[in-house]
């Protein structure tokens, strides 16, 4: 019991006036006998006794009105429970690491062991604020409940049933950030508590921070410093290791599985692949891996052994027959005998292929000649795609497969659509999610503006040089329209020419031919160029070619393809949301007997599938990224099922700021939006009125977060030397009562609990009641008595008046013969 104005506490002693009045009113007093009593004697000892039982509670009604009176002033607070001797404590924030290094060994488990353990160790009215410090940061309470960021009264026993239930996610983590970000919210969210409960709020109000991890260095991002987590000198962090270290195990981890092309026809055939390695601190044993298409197994590989943070690359290949999306799961099953891995989370990963009919791609070319019979670029392209443009009739039969009558089989994705200059005044610019620009002829200005506009939208541009390219005017178009590199800031004195393009290299002599170099394998672009054993790419000769200057200091552009000496074939930069790729040399077999080789075709697929990717809809995202997806109509339901089995309805919203020309293209009027996309693996969105098969996409983890053997002591060592952090380690031990008990107390909250002035006020209002009802009542039964009893000879129709004051005639004259 605590009161917030116990200085009213000394007006008890007034509680004794009621007491002495009392006791005044029983004084002895002097009775005078006279004759006429005889006749009042039994009734009024009657009275009396009736006035004693009447001031008698009298007296208890009026010290219960002072007593009401003096405890409603002095605000009393009642404690029912306290769970340790610390009360008034400030806000006390929770932060629990649901990252991925938390689902080895269930260490998650014991990180929500120690939070409720926590929590049951604050006192009842301790304003508690638990958060899940994945990135992004999540208020548990919100992810469970309906209840809402700006409840202010959630109770104890709500926030412990939602942390048992809360799933971790798994994701990646920035601890630095994330406690920021956490504080701050808390810092509002204390805020509107203390203006609920009519309590000052200052902004030096102090503040604990519990963060309760794993002890992996995942998430602890250099740089640290409590400075960049605690804006405020008076908050506190307090780091609890609750996790006792792994012991020396080996680690699978699919760091990455990918696919050549992320959206490809029907028929046809794609590689996958995937990444393993082994993040433990002892040799992996020998596993088998499976490839899974839509749940289906269709290949297995065996795995060798791998050493401590070595890795291995596999791949497949499968053809697709449907349209629709496609899931490709690779995942490890360990051989009989293998020891267990203690985070089997990672041992899979997904990647989602889309799969469509046709894609358009525009072709613009410059004006044919009337003598024109040899095959132009548009029909190499063509042929590159399995596609007949028109003037070249004939397809190599290297494209085909042996044996196959079906045409339909050869053709990719895209459908090239050619243009001259002349013909493009009334084109549809928004249906193409890429464009070829053949040779680099001129363009009208009106149809340039419109070409880089559209890139700028999103869609991606191939630029082919060739001898009839006026490289004056193209260097103009790319260092003001594309690199925003103005001519002038090259320098005078280098003996290139100024701008992108420069001169035309020819190589005379056999000797002189330049071969291409092959990318690397982890080229995210052209990994699949890279395998020489199987393409011809060391076959390809070049001739000529235009010499390209990257420009300097542009973040976005880097070459792309070059050749043994270091000379670009190839420069890729962004342009908005587009992308652009610079060839320094046309399709000619002239020039180069690239577009002769097999080499070509995967060259063609893989530049045109990175160029049409910002426009097409993607299926593989990284953690935090927001899913979008274009449907017909808007307003329309859809449910999406994330990887813990959780389902969420979503509406179709209008998709503002098209014009009626791209919903035309692509026949779509809304989006459906979903940003939460924090927890890695597959997610699928269903329309709740169709019968169509689900949208598949897939949130791919963070590899970082795997790696469950490296130690975070030294870091947080170092961290917990500034003055406002603690660390406390389960390995040392862990007494919660004993480390809440220095916490210092809130001066600003004041003291806390269950207030019962309002119960005082409303028995100091029964009191008076009650004392009004009693001293009415007990002077009705005192003086109201002679005017209703009617058994009294002398007081029944006989006025007072009468009786004290006889008139002489009244008086009775005795008879003769009495004595008197």
């Amino acid at each position: 019991m605590s009161f917030l104005g116990g200085w009213f506490l000394l007006g008890l002693p007034l509680l004794a006036i009621p007491i002495v009045i009392h006791m005044m009113k029983k004084r002895q007093r002097d009775v005078i006998a006279w004759g006429a009593m005889q006749f009042l004697r039994d009734p009024t000892r009657r009275g009396q006794r009736i006035s004693q039982t009447d001031r008698w509670l009298l007296l208890a009604a009026r010290i219960l009105i002072l007593g009401c009176l003096i405890g409603a002033l002095s605000q009393p607070l009642f404690h029912a429970t306290r769970s340790s001797g610390v009360a008034g404590l400030p806000m006390q924030v929770i932060l629990i690491d649901d990252t991925r290094s938390t689902l080895a060994d269930g260490r998650f488990d014991e990180i929500r062991r120690t939070a409720d353990q926590l929590m049951g160790s604050f006192p009842t009215d301790t304003p508690i604020e638990i958060w899940a410090i994945g990135n992004p940061p999540r208020r548990i309470i919100d992810e469970i409940t309906d209840i809402g960021s700006d409840a202010t009264n959630v109770t104890l026993s709500q926030i412990r049933s939602s942390l048992s239930d809360y799933p971790p996610r798994g994701g990646s983590g920035n601890f630095t950030d994330a406690v920021h970000r956490v504080v701050v919210a808390s810092v509002e969210a204390d805020k509107s508590r203390r203006e609920l409960h009519n309590e000052d709020f200052a902004v030096d109000t102090p503040m604990d921070v519990w963060l309760i991890t794993d002890d992996t260095a995942a998430g602890w991002n250099p740089p640290l410093s409590a400075s960049a987590m605690l804006p405020d000198p008076n908050h506190r962090l307090h780091i609890i290791q609750a996790c006792k270290p792994i012991p020396p195990l080996h680690q699978w981890c699919v760091t990455a599985v990918e696919s050549s092309r992320r959206t490809i026809t029907t028929n046809d055939t794609i590689e996958v692949s995937a990444t393993i390695a082994n993040l433990g601190t002892r040799p992996s044993p020998k596993v088998t891996a499976v490839w899974k298409h839509n749940g289906r197994p269709v290949a297995e590989t065996p795995v060798k052994t791998l050493q401590p943070d070595e890795q291995l690359s596999l791949q497949t290949e499968t053809t697709v027959r449907s349209a629709g999306t496609h899931e490709f799961k690779f995942e490890l099953k360990p051989d009989g005998g293998a020891a267990s891995d203690p985070m089997p989370d990672d041992d899979s990963g997904h990647v989602v292929v889309s799969v469509v009919g046709e894609m358009p791609l525009l072709v613009i070319k410059g004006p044919g000649g009337p003598f024109d019979q040899s095959p132009s670029d548009a029909d190499f392209l063509a042929a590159a795609l399995g596609r007949n443009s028109g003037a070249w009739a004939s397809v190599s039969n290297d494209m085909a497969s042996d044996g196959d009558t079906n045409n339909r089989r050869n053709e990719s994705l895209f459908q090239p659509e050619v243009y001259s200059v002349t013909e493009l005044d009334d084109l549809n610019w928004h249906r193409y999610p890429a464009i070829v620009w053949l040779g680099g002829v001129e363009l009208p200005p009106d149809v340039l503006n419109r070409l880089i506009n559209r890139v700028r939208q999103g869609a991606g541009l191939w630029i082919t040089l060739d001898s009839k390219t006026d490289r004056g005017s193209m260097n103009d178009v790319l260092n003001r329209r594309v690199f925003n590199i103005p001519t002038e800031s090259r320098s005078q004195s280098d003996d290139r020419a100024n701008g992108i393009i420069g001169e035309l290299v020819v190589n005379y002599s056999h000797d002189q031919l330049q071969r291409i170099h092959p990318p690397e394998p982890t080229d995210s672009i052209l990994s699949p160029l890279s395998d020489t054993e199987r393409l011809d790419l060391d076959l390809v000769r070049i001739r000529r070619r235009i010499d390209l200057h990257p420009p300097r200091g542009h973040a976005s552009s880097r070459v792309l393809l070059r050749t043994f000496e270091g000379n670009p074939v190839a420069i890729l930069s962004g342009l908005g949301r587009g992308r652009v790729v610079l060839q320094a040399l046309p399709m000619d077999p002239s020039w180069s007997n690239f577009a002769l080789s097999k080499s070509f075709v995967v060259w063609v697929l893989q530049v045109l599938d990175h160029l049409s990717q910002p426009v097409g809809e993607n299926y593989n995202l990284a953690s935090g990224q927001m899913f979008r997806k274009n449907v017909r109509e808007t307003d329309h339901e859809y449910e999406l099922t994330t990887p813990t089995g959780q389902t969420e309805v979503l509406i179709a919203l209008p998709q503002f700021g098209r014009s009626l020309n791209q919903e035309r293209a692509d026949q779509t009027a809304g989006v459906v939006r979903f940003d939460r996309t924090d927890q890695p693996g597959l997610y699928h969105l269903k329309d709740t009125d169709g019968d169509t098969a689900p949208i598949v996409f897939s949130v791919a983890g963070d590899p970082s977060e795997s790696a469950c053997f490296v130690d975070s002591t030294e870091t947080l060592t170092r961290l917990a030397d500034a003055p406002r952090v603690d660390l406390h380690r389960q390995s040392t031990g862990i007494d919660l009562h004993s480390i809440i008990a220095t916490l210092p107390e809130d001066q600003s909250r004041g003291p806390s609990g269950t207030p019962l002035w309002p119960a005082l006020l409303l028995g100091l209002l029964i009191a008076i009641s009650l004392e009004t009802f009693l001293a009415g009542y007990a002077a009705l039964r005192r003086y109201g008595r002679l005017r209703i009893r009617d058994t009294d000879p002398i007081a029944v129709g006989t006025n007072r008046s009468d009786l004290h004051s006889p008139s002489p005639s009244d008086i009775p004259r005795p008879s003769k013969g009495t004595l008197v």
